[in-house]
């Protein structure tokens, strides 16, 4: 079974001296670890004007440490951090790798070693085993175009379910501000609401009862403690 060092070329980051960040766009978006990932696409925060180590657009990007095993593709050349390693596929479709990482990632995730930052070596990395099933080139085109797709169509879902809770956000703010006949508003210790609204403390509405941990009380599951009210 292949490993991932005979099939791609491995690059693991280093930091650069951080006199030679910038946050103006000077040199080469900086990538250090998984806080910079997207969905599929890292977003750049940082920009290196002297760069150590460098992953060229489409290199598959994974984060090495703290946590050990996440992915994405990088969309342009790009500076890399020691918490990255960048993947060029050589001897295998770069799609394919990308996504039979993702399907490993837990695997990935195990190797990591150390008592309060979990990381992995160059060495590590390099024996992972990959295409574990010998797929040929051909088909591992064909399996990563459809999962291309699939991952298009979460994306665009998680886009959209994005919008509507923004959208609904927007249209409680407007209704509990405005009211519905956009009447005037006025200002209250809860902020501005309608002026011909009223504010009432919940407890005049609602009897609220509060509960306590009974940790003697039998249970169907055994002795975990429960809250009741009282």
């Amino acid at each position: 079974m292949p490993t991932l060092s005979s099939v791609s070329e491995i690059i693991m980051g280093q930091s650069p001296p951080s006199t030679t960040y910038n946050d103006k766009g000077i040199g080469l978006p900086f990538y250090q670890g998984k806080t910079d990932f997207g969905f599929k696409y890292p977003t750049p925060r940082l920009f290196c004007s002297s760069p150590n180590k460098i992953a060229e657009a489409g290199d598959i990007l994974i984060s090495v440490r703290a946590p050990v095993g996440p992915t994405n593709i990088a969309s342009e050349k790009t500076c890399i951090g020691r918490g990255l390693g960048a993947i060029r596929a050589q001897k295998i479709d770069s799609s394919f790798l990308y996504f039979n990482l993702k399907y490993i990632e837990p695997y990935i995730a195990s190797l990591g070693t150390g008592s309060i930052f979990k990381a992995i070596n160059r060495h590590q990395l390099a024996n992972v085993e990959v295409n574990q099933f010998g797929f040929e080139l051909d088909e591992q085109r064909r399996i990563a175009h459809v999962l291309t797709a699939v991952q298009t169509a979460i994306e665009q879902q998680a886009k959209l379910n994005d919008l509507t809770r923004e959208l609904k956000s927007a249209l409680m703010k407007k209704l509990f501000t405005e009211g519905l006949r956009g009447e005037k508003q006025k200002e209250t210790e809860i902020g501005f609401v309608p002026a011909g609204w009223k504010t009432i403390k919940l407890g005049d509405l609602v009897n609220i009862r509060t509960g306590k941990l009974d940790s003697n009380a039998a249970t169907p599951f055994g002795n975990i403690p429960f809250y009741v009210f009282t």
